[in-house]
């Protein structure tokens, strides 16, 4: 070893290694140098993961929060039917167009609009997980489910002065439905603002008393002017909104409607289970807490259209476009003003 290593030239580590090569002890392998396992994430997983990140933020809102877990429970659902896993590849035209017809199909039988509003949220998944390089597939961006168009209703100024007017002293659950409604169509609020109204949101600025309030879904700052009607009925609570449940007043509204009258029949877009058609439907059938924040704008558009700036300050609409597709009166307005252009000799 010493004549065939330069006369000695050898490290120590080496000579040892050479001795025992000699000895016929074998030579130990250099360790290997594991690299760190990457777990395998599939679709689900991902929303699971993105829905507990969502969890975790402050300004988390539970409603959305809501709808992405009952978007995870129907891809489970899909995937359970079908008996197969769902991998971001797999997340094409085809798997789009069978997760739409299963979701229309029975028993579960869902509306186009619904469908469409999951597409939007499983398309903002895929895209979150693209950002994180989980994936680099852009196949999900070819498929497209247009929005079926709803019927609108509102209730006219002189409907609600009528919801006003009837004594409901005798039963407390439907004049609280009543007056939370009157709330919503006078301030142009979302349920989940007109229903959290509190004394200190009241103030008094030159004369006029408002209504200072920022939103939950925007968290934008708003002021309203304190309306007659409005202040009678804020009143009668110390002006605190009287609290319920957006379900529970939604089917109230109905028992509500049907109570004041409001039976005149609508024909109104279907499109249960993806199959279009037309059907007509009493107008209280018709009545939700949106249809108070769409009268509003209706109709104070409809009686001061030049504050339209004003009161799209107070909707939160940010383009005259989107406000105008929002509320009813202009294709009634265009209706009724061309027909009595054509009716003149």
């Amino acid at each position: 070893m010493f004549l065939e290593n330069k006369k000695g030239n050898i490290s120590v580590e080496d000579f040892r290694q050479e001795l025992k090569v000699r000895l016929g002890e074998p030579e130990r392998e250099a360790e290997e140098t594991e690299e760190p396992e990457i777990q395998h994430i599939d679709f689900l997983d991902f929303i699971e993961q993105y829905y507990q990140e969502r969890k975790g933020q402050p300004n988390a809102k539970a409603g959305t929060l809501k709808f992405i877990h009952k978007i995870k429970v129907h891809i489970q659902d899909y995937a359970k039917d079908r008996r197969r896993k769902i991998e971001f590849a797999d997340l094409n035209d085809k798997f789009f167009s069978d997760l739409r017809d299963w979701l229309h199909s029975p028993p579960r039988l869902h509306s186009t609009n619904y469908v469409q509003k999951i597409f939007q949220y499983v398309k903002l998944f895929v895209r979150r997980a693209e950002t994180r390089g989980l994936h680099n597939s852009r196949a999900y961006q070819d498929f497209k489910l247009p929005k079926t168009p709803i019927t609108k209703i509102v209730l006219s100024f002189e409907q609600l002065e009528h919801l006003a007017q009837i004594d409901l002293s005798d039963n407390q659950r439907l004049e609280k439905v009543r007056d939370l409604f009157l709330i919503g169509s006078y301030t142009g609020l979302r349920f989940s603002d007109f229903t959290r109204i509190q004394p200190e949101h009241i103030q008094d600025h030159e004369g006029e008393r408002l209504i200072h309030i920022t939103t939950q879904k925007t968290e934008q700052s708003v002021i309203i002017p304190l309306h007659k009607t409005l202040d009678e009925v804020l009143k009668k609570y110390g002006y605190k909104s009287p609290s319920m449940s957006n379900q529970k007043m939604n089917d109230y509204l109905k028992e509500l409607g049907q109570l004041a009258g409001f039976t005149k029949e609508i024909i109104v877009n279907d499109a249960t289970g993806g199959i279009h058609t037309e059907k007509k439907v009493p107008m209280w059938e018709m009545l939700t807490t949106h249809v108070a924040r769409r009268s509003f704008a209706t109709n104070f558009y409809q009686k001061y259209p030049e504050q339209i700036d004003r009161i799209m300050k107070i909707t939160g609409h940010t383009t005259e476009k989107m406000f105008r597709a929002y509320i009813v009166t202009d294709a009634l307005n265009s209706a009724i003003d061309f027909g009595k252009a054509i009716s003149k000799p």
